[in-house]
């Protein structure tokens, strides 16, 4: 067995064993009725919609095409995570507003770290560290990981409401399927794609997991994993420029959520295509659910690259 494997084996077996003692000692204040869940970004909260259908009530923070990196919590989420049961959190400083937001409003609600079902990816070197984030947050552009976040989803919900335990087992293993098809859909996309040309330039660096797993370079960025970054200075322009042409890259990529004058005018001045833009940070009106996020991207990179 791999470290990874075993690593995530072991992390299952202690979050299962401390959900299933805290709900034995203390039942959800809302047991007798639905349980009342808050997801703090929309890919968690289509999982939510998918596992567990109308046998919850859902409130998810940030909506389609939000950033939650910058997200500035309302009264109303306030009032909407004290009387939530369990929350679904990134749980890699993605959400770095949550942690004072969970204690204002007085919440009680069970805080699930989503990407304690998964290897994280080390945020590169020097990123974030003045802020203590260590980790790239951005965990959706590997189906794989996703998977595992299912499968982890599944069980607290299982764990927390048993008596809804088989339909929130199907409908996770209907959809594990589909992410299944999924993730072998995204590897026939990149291998239409020539060796040399799968190099990433992004507007921040949120395609990390994308490129570990589906075997592609990232080159470069104008800013590191948070859009909260500072823009880069000329220099780091004038660099990201040079870099751009040495290593032939064909198309770079700006995004739908983030102002794209400055990508624009690197790939001027690199001489490239600028590619479709793309969506790093969550679902958008052009793809509102997970899957069509994923499709969305993809074909836009296949398209730029090909």
């Amino acid at each position: 067995m791999s470290i990874f494997r075993f690593r995530r084996s072991l992390m299952a077996l202690l979050i299962a064993l401390t959900l299933l003692t805290s709900l034995t000692l203390d039942a959800p204040a809302h047991a007798a009725g639905k349980l009342k869940i808050v997801a703090t970004i929309n890919i968690f909260g289509d999982f939510v919609n998918v596992i567990a259908g109308d046998k919850v009530d859902l409130t998810t923070f940030v909506g389609l095409d939000g950033d939650p990196h910058n997200y500035e919590p309302t009264p109303a989420d306030s009032a909407k995570l004290a009387d939530a049961d369990l929350v679904f959190e990134d749980g890699l400083q993605l959400e770095s507003w949550l942690d004072k937001l969970y204690q204002s409003s007085g919440s009680k609600a069970r805080r699930m770290v989503v990407s304690y079902a998964i290897d994280p990816l080390p945020a590169p070197e020097g990123e974030l560290k003045n802020a203590g984030k260590d980790f790239d947050p951005h965990i959706w552009h590997d189906v794989q990981n996703m998977i595992e976040v299912v499968k982890y989803m599944r069980g607290v919900f299982i764990q927390a409401d048993p008596a809804n335990a088989a339909t929130y087992s199907a409908n996770a293993d209907a959809y594990l399927k589909q992410l299944t098809d999924l993730d072998k859909w995204v590897q026939d996309q990149v291998n239409s794609i020539p060796q040399a040309n799968r190099k990433l330039v992004t507007n921040h660096d949120a395609f990390g997991y994308f490129a570990r797993h589906y075997g592609f370079t990232v080159v470069g960025t104008l800013i590191g994993v948070s859009t909260e970054a500072s823009e880069p200075s000329a220099a780091d322009v004038a660099k990201l420029v040079d870099t751009i042409k040495a290593q032939n890259v064909p198309t770079i990529f700006a995004e739908l959520t983030t102002n794209s004058d400055l990508i624009e005018r690197v790939a001027k001045e690199a001489g490239v295509q600028l590619g479709d833009e793309l969506l790093p940070d969550g679902l958008g009106k052009e793809a509102p659910t997970y899957i069509d996020m994923v499709k969305y991207n993809v074909t836009a990179i296949v398209k730029g690259l090909k």
